[in-house]
Protein backbone atom coordinates (compact mmCIF):
# COMPACT_ATOMS: atom_id res chain seq x y z
CA UNK A 1 0.00 0.00 0.00
CA UNK A 2 1.44 3.51 -1.11
CA UNK A 3 1.88 6.01 1.09
CA UNK A 4 2.07 9.37 0.27
CA UNK A 5 3.45 12.22 2.45
CA UNK A 6 2.52 16.04 2.12
CA UNK A 7 4.89 18.81 0.77
CA UNK A 8 4.51 20.47 4.10
CA UNK A 9 5.43 17.57 5.99
CA UNK A 10 9.21 17.38 3.71
CA UNK A 11 9.67 20.78 4.41
CA UNK A 12 9.22 20.20 8.12
CA UNK A 13 11.48 17.13 8.13
CA UNK A 14 13.76 19.33 6.03
CA UNK A 15 14.13 22.14 8.44
CA UNK A 16 15.67 19.43 11.70
CA UNK A 17 17.88 19.54 13.76
CA UNK A 18 21.12 18.06 14.91
CA UNK A 19 23.01 18.75 18.24
CA UNK A 20 26.84 18.03 18.85
CA UNK A 21 27.26 15.33 21.00
CA UNK A 22 25.01 12.66 19.04
CA UNK A 23 26.60 9.46 17.55
CA UNK A 24 27.67 9.89 14.11
CA UNK A 25 26.62 7.54 11.35
CA UNK A 26 29.61 6.53 9.12
CA UNK A 27 30.09 8.88 5.78
CA UNK A 28 29.23 7.38 2.62
CA UNK A 29 31.28 7.89 -0.59
CA UNK A 30 29.71 10.56 -2.88
CA UNK A 31 30.11 8.17 -6.06
CA UNK A 32 27.90 5.36 -4.72
CA UNK A 33 24.81 5.13 -6.95
CA UNK A 34 21.79 6.60 -5.47
CA UNK A 35 19.73 4.51 -3.69
CA UNK A 36 15.51 5.10 -4.21
CA UNK A 37 14.61 8.37 -2.76
CA UNK A 38 17.83 9.94 -2.80
CA UNK A 39 18.98 13.46 -4.49
CA UNK A 40 22.46 14.38 -4.14
CA UNK A 41 24.00 18.21 -5.27
CA UNK A 42 27.08 19.37 -5.44
CA UNK A 43 28.07 22.24 -3.28
CA UNK A 44 31.44 24.34 -3.98
CA UNK A 45 31.23 25.39 -0.59
CA UNK A 46 29.54 23.48 2.74
CA UNK A 47 25.90 24.49 2.91
CA UNK A 48 25.85 25.10 6.76
CA UNK A 49 22.70 27.55 6.38
CA UNK A 50 20.91 24.35 4.72
CA UNK A 51 22.36 21.92 7.44
CA UNK A 52 21.58 24.86 10.41
CA UNK A 53 18.06 24.59 8.97
CA UNK A 54 17.92 20.87 9.77
CA UNK A 55 19.25 21.34 12.84
CA UNK A 56 16.97 24.02 14.00
CA UNK A 57 13.67 22.37 13.07
CA UNK A 58 13.71 18.42 14.00
CA UNK A 59 10.57 19.48 16.34
CA UNK A 60 8.07 17.05 15.74
CA UNK A 61 6.33 14.64 18.08
CA UNK A 62 9.23 13.40 20.25
CA UNK A 63 11.57 14.51 17.34
CA UNK A 64 15.09 13.33 17.92
CA UNK A 65 18.21 14.79 16.34
CA UNK A 66 20.30 12.94 14.34
CA UNK A 67 24.20 13.27 12.83
CA UNK A 68 24.26 11.22 9.67
CA UNK A 69 28.44 11.05 9.16
CA UNK A 70 30.32 13.86 10.48
CA UNK A 71 28.99 16.71 8.41
CA UNK A 72 25.51 15.58 7.91
CA UNK A 73 21.91 16.65 9.63
CA UNK A 74 18.86 14.56 10.44
CA UNK A 75 15.91 13.98 11.98
CA UNK A 76 13.43 11.34 12.81
CA UNK A 77 9.68 11.51 14.38
CA UNK A 78 7.03 9.88 14.50
CA UNK A 79 4.49 9.29 11.96
CA UNK A 80 0.62 10.73 12.64
CA UNK A 81 -1.12 7.00 14.85
CA UNK A 82 -3.06 6.71 12.16
CA UNK A 83 -0.31 6.21 9.45
CA UNK A 84 1.94 4.43 12.44
CA UNK A 85 -0.68 1.77 13.02
CA UNK A 86 -0.90 0.79 8.86
CA UNK A 87 2.89 0.60 8.93
CA UNK A 88 3.22 -1.75 12.06
CA UNK A 89 0.00 -3.56 10.74
CA UNK A 90 1.29 -4.32 7.38
CA UNK A 91 5.34 -4.17 7.95
CA UNK A 92 5.03 -6.54 10.87
CA UNK A 93 6.04 -4.32 13.15
CA UNK A 94 6.09 -3.58 17.19
CA UNK A 95 3.94 -0.89 19.41
CA UNK A 96 6.92 -1.33 21.88
CA UNK A 97 9.21 0.19 18.99
CA UNK A 98 7.27 3.22 17.33
CA UNK A 99 8.10 3.53 13.35
CA UNK A 100 10.18 6.64 12.13
CA UNK A 101 10.12 9.28 9.92
CA UNK A 102 13.71 9.75 8.90
CA UNK A 103 14.91 12.80 6.93
CA UNK A 104 18.94 13.00 6.23
CA UNK A 105 21.36 14.91 4.55
CA UNK A 106 24.49 13.63 4.38
CA UNK A 107 27.38 15.87 3.33
CA UNK A 108 30.73 14.86 2.40
CA UNK A 109 33.92 16.51 0.54
CA UNK A 110 33.99 15.90 -3.16
CA UNK A 111 36.55 13.75 -3.90
CA UNK A 112 38.83 15.50 -7.32
CA UNK A 113 36.90 19.16 -7.43
CA UNK A 114 36.88 20.55 -3.68
CA UNK A 115 33.55 21.33 -2.49
CA UNK A 116 30.78 18.72 -0.71
CA UNK A 117 28.63 16.65 -2.04
CA UNK A 118 25.27 16.76 -0.58
CA UNK A 119 22.46 13.41 -0.19
CA UNK A 120 19.22 14.53 0.61
CA UNK A 121 16.73 11.11 2.09
CA UNK A 122 13.84 10.58 3.28
CA UNK A 123 12.25 7.10 4.43
CA UNK A 124 10.43 5.48 7.21
CA UNK A 125 12.12 3.17 9.63
CA UNK A 126 9.63 0.39 11.23
CA UNK A 127 11.31 -1.84 13.63
CA UNK A 128 10.00 -5.16 12.96
CA UNK A 129 8.90 -7.57 16.12
CA UNK A 130 11.56 -10.03 15.50
CA UNK A 131 14.25 -7.13 16.41
CA UNK A 132 15.09 -6.62 13.06
CA UNK A 133 14.28 -2.44 11.86
CA UNK A 134 13.05 -2.46 8.54
CA UNK A 135 13.82 0.32 6.08
CA UNK A 136 11.19 1.20 3.76
CA UNK A 137 12.16 4.26 1.72
CA UNK A 138 10.00 6.33 0.41
CA UNK A 139 10.20 5.14 -3.48
CA UNK A 140 10.04 7.41 -6.17
CA UNK A 141 7.29 10.36 -5.51
CA UNK A 142 7.91 12.92 -7.98
CA UNK A 143 6.69 15.50 -5.64
CA UNK A 144 8.76 14.85 -3.23
CA UNK A 145 12.03 14.39 -5.48
CA UNK A 146 11.00 17.70 -6.50
CA UNK A 147 11.14 19.27 -3.98
CA UNK A 148 14.40 17.79 -2.46
CA UNK A 149 15.73 18.78 -5.64
CA UNK A 150 14.61 22.61 -5.53
CA UNK A 151 15.57 22.59 -1.89
CA UNK A 152 19.21 21.82 -2.51
CA UNK A 153 19.20 24.16 -5.67
CA UNK A 154 17.77 27.28 -3.37
CA UNK A 155 20.82 25.92 -1.22
CA UNK A 156 22.91 26.79 -3.58
CA UNK A 157 23.94 23.55 -4.98
CA UNK A 158 24.05 21.48 -8.58
CA UNK A 159 21.61 18.83 -8.39
CA UNK A 160 23.78 16.01 -9.55
CA UNK A 161 22.12 13.18 -11.50
CA UNK A 162 23.05 9.75 -10.83
CA UNK A 163 21.68 5.86 -11.58
CA UNK A 164 19.33 4.62 -8.50
CA UNK A 165 19.95 1.26 -6.78
CA UNK A 166 16.74 -0.50 -7.27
Amino acid sequence: MPYRFPLAALGLALLLGCAPGLPVQPDEPADLPLQPGQVRAYFTDLPSTLLDAVRAGCTGPQAQVTRPGALGAGCESLPPPELAAALILDLGGTVEDLPRLVTNLRAVEASGRGGYVVTAENLIRVPQRDGGPAQLVRPDSPQLKGSMRALLEAAGGEVMENTEKG
